[in-house]
C-alpha cells in the first residue's frame, strides 16, 4: 500500500514525499488506518516502523488551532523521546505543529515555561511527565490521543505506578496505542483496563 492511497492532508503527504517515504511497511498498513479510524491499536516489533504507523495518524487529526496538548506519547528512555521527536519535526514541517519533550536532564522550569506555549503533542518519560501532573504544570484533559511506545520496558524499568498514575489523568474517551514487543501480565493488565476495544 502507498501513502498516496491514504486521505491524509496535503502538508503530510508533502511531508511524508519530502522523507522520501511512500510504501507502508506491514505495520504500518496494519496500523495507520485504524487509527485514522480512532481504533484503539497493541501492536508489537522494533524496527518495523512503528513511530510512523502512528506518527501519521496522530499528525492527521491534530487541530492545528487548539491551544491544549492533544496527543501524547510516553516512551521509556530520552533517547528514544529524542528520535521520536525528530520523527514529528519532519513530518509535522508543513503542518507547523508543535511537539514539546518532557523528559529528565533538562531543566524543569524551562519545560514548565514552554508548557505555555501552544502544544500539539507531548513526548514524555514517565517520571518526569508524572513530576509536571504532581506541579500542576501540564494539562492533559483536552488529549484524544495517547500512545505508550516500548511498553514493556517502561514496566522493565520499574515505571508500572507511575503508569497507571498517567493513566488515570487522561480522558476516558482517547484512542490508545499500545506498543510492546512482549505481553507481559501487566501490559495485558493495563490493556484491558484503559483500551476501549
Amino acid at each position: 500500500m502507498k501513502f498516496s492511497q491514504l486521505d491524509l492532508s496535503i502538508q503530510l503527504s508533502k511531508a511524508l514525499s519530502h522523507m522520501q517515504y511512500s510504501e507502508l511497511t506491514e505495520i504500518q498498513e496494519k496500523v495507520i488506518p485504524k487509527l485514522l479510524r480512532n481504533e484503539s491499536v497493541a501492536q508489537s516489533m522494533t524496527g518495523s516502523g512503528k513511530t510512523l504507523a502512528y506518527a501519521v495518524p496522530l499528525l492527521q487529526k491534530i487541530t492545528i488551532e487548539e491551544r491544549h496538548p492533544q496527543a501524547l506519547i510516553l516512551v521509556p528512555t530520552r533517547e528514544l523521546a529524542l528520535q521520536t521527536k525528530k520523527t514529528l519535526d519532519a513530518l509535522g514541517l508543513y503542518l507547523h505543529t508543535r511537539h514539546l519533550l518532557l523528559v529528565g536532564k533538562q531543566s524543569f522550569h524551562f519545560q514548565k515555561e514552554d508548557m505555555k506555549q501552544r502544544t500539539h503533542i507531548i513526548i514524555a518519560t514517565p517520571g518526569r511527565l508524572l513530576q509536571h501532573i504532581q506541579e500542576h504544570t501540564v494539562d492533559l484533559s483536552h488529549l484524544s490521543m495517547l500512545v505508550l511506545d516500548e511498553a514493556d520496558e517502561m514496566l522493565n524499568m520499574g515505571f508500572s505506578d507511575s503508569i497507571n498514575a498517567i493513566l488515570a489523568e487522561v480522558p476516558e474517551n482517547r484512542s490508545m496505542l499500545l506498543f510492546s514487543a512482549t505481553m507481559p501480565a501487566e501490559i495485558a493488565r493495563i490493556s484491558k483496563k484503559y483500551m476501549h476495544n
